[in-house]
Parts: C-alpha cells; structure tokens; sequence
C-alpha cells in the first residue's frame, strides 16, 4: 500500500512540475495560441487538484495512524535496544527501525515534494511576460498564480500537513523517548 499511495504522489508531483514546465514556456508577446494553451494549462491544473484533493480524502486518515502507528514502533524498537536482552533481539531489531525511519521518510518526502511541485504552477505563472498581453490573458494569469498559491498537500486528517516538519518532529519525539529511558535507566 505504501509504494502504490509514494508512486500515485510523486505521478501528481510530477505532473505539476509538467503543467509549470509548460506554463514557463508559454511566451505571451509572440505566441499567437497563448490563451488557448494557457487555458489548456488551467484545466489540467484542475484536474491535478481534483486527484491530489482525491488523494486527501482517501489516504488523509491512514497517513494520520500511520505517522503514529511508526512512532509507536519505533519506541518500542529503542526500547528493546535499550534495555538488555537477547543479542539476536538486538540484530533483529536494528534493520527494523531502520526500515521504519526509511518508510516514514519516503511518506514525508513525497508528502512536502508535492507541496513544491504545486506551489511551482504560481512561480511560473508569474515569471511568463504575463505583462505584455491583453486584458484576458492577464486576468487568467492572475486566478492562475493566486488559485496556485496554497498549495496542495497531504495532512492526517487536518491534524498534520505531512512533509519533512513531521519526519523531524517524528526524529524529535523518538529523541524524547530514548532521553526518558536513558534518565530512567540510569536511576
């Protein structure tokens, strides 16, 4: 489930950075067809909200549990690192948080890659010679940058936006954790 919800963002990701690819070569001054593309672009950009709010909807309660579920795991890995047990616990554990560092990761990165992406529709937008075409050119270029502006991104259930904030306040909280045990332990 996880590789299948990291390839359907990054896919979105990349189209976004598609349409902002297209809206930076459009040159209003000398390009006859500059609306008829521009419009082309808007609606594609529609249409790649419309997947990424579909995303939102779908995976936003499992993106919440699963930030937790990890946390969750990954204590109860320092934990078995920390108190002494069974060396073969230990080298079974290790790999496992380890992979659980990298799966969070993946989730955050493609998370805050698709809050990038978005928001590049609007620097593009801007960065055309919006300027020097007519009335109706400019006008949807200006709904184009501001529509662009917030960007889209995942959250757990409104609770969190998922991107690399949460990877490092994941890293923060299992800092925490292993500060308590060891204070713990120690006395």
């Amino acid at each position: 489930m996880d590789a299948f919800f990291c390839s359907l963002v990054c896919v979105t990701s990349m189209e976004f950075d598609v349409l902002a690819q297209k809206l930076g070569q459009i040159d209003p001054e000398t390009d006859e067809n500059a609306e008829k593309k521009l419009q082309e672009i808007i609606d594609g950009y529609n249409e790649l909200t419309g997947i990424a709010n579909e995303l939102e909807d779908i995976f936003s309660p499992l993106l919440l549990a699963h930030v937790f579920g990890v946390i969750f795991m990954l204590c109860a890995g320092v934990f078995i690192l920390f108190v002494p047990m069974n060396i073969y616990l230990i080298i079974k554990v290790i790999p496992f948080i380890g992979l659980m560092f990298i799966h969070i990761f993946c989730i955050c990165f493609y998370g805050e890659q698709l809050q990038i992406s978005s928001m590049r529709v609007a620097d593009e937008a801007y960065n055309c010679n919006w300027y020097g075409k007519n009335l109706k050119f400019r006008k949807m270029i200006l709904l184009t940058m501001l529509r662009a502006q917030n960007p889209q991104k995942l959250t757990g259930k409104n609770f969190m936006d998922i991107g690399m904030p949460v990877f490092y306040w994941c890293l923060q909280t299992i800092h925490s954790y292993y500060s308590l045990l060891s204070g713990l332990y120690e006395a």
